[in-house]
């Protein structure tokens, strides 16, 4: 018997804390509001051309808000999307080489490097 009026007890304590908690909590939220609004997202902050295709150049001018935790996901996986994009695009362009690639020779000057400095097996000490 005494057991059972302690563990009563115990969960009665409990359930008046978590209540106040709660309580608390709501008259936190009201007194101090959501808090302010984050501000509006800006894509790139330096703008990449929209009217032609990007080049070296303005990749290398893209610079990205730094935000509390570093870049902003979407800012670099829209630029990504893009320089994908315009990749395809481009290959998609371009002849397709009669020959396969493996298939070229070796310029000359390759075999006149190969010449110049052989390697013995002294030197590998």
């Amino acid at each position: 018997m005494k057991v059972s009026v302690i563990v009563m007890g115990f969960l009665l304590v409990v359930l008046c804390i978590v209540a106040v908690a709660v309580v608390l909590y709501f008259v936190v939220a009201y007194v101090f509001g959501p808090g302010e609004a984050p501000p509006p997202s800006e894509p790139v902050a330096s703008p990449l051309p929209h009217d032609r295709p990007m080049t070296a150049g303005d990749l290398r001018a893209a610079t990205f808000p730094v935000t509390l935790r570093g870049y902003r996901m979407a800012d670099v996986d829209a630029l990504i999307e893009r320089m994908a994009r315009e990749l395809e695009e481009r290959t998609a362009a371009e002849p397709v080489p009669a020959e396969s690639p493996g298939s070229a020779e070796p310029p000359a000057d390759a075999s006149a490097l190969q010449n110049a400095n052989p390697v013995s097996a002294d030197d590998s000490t």
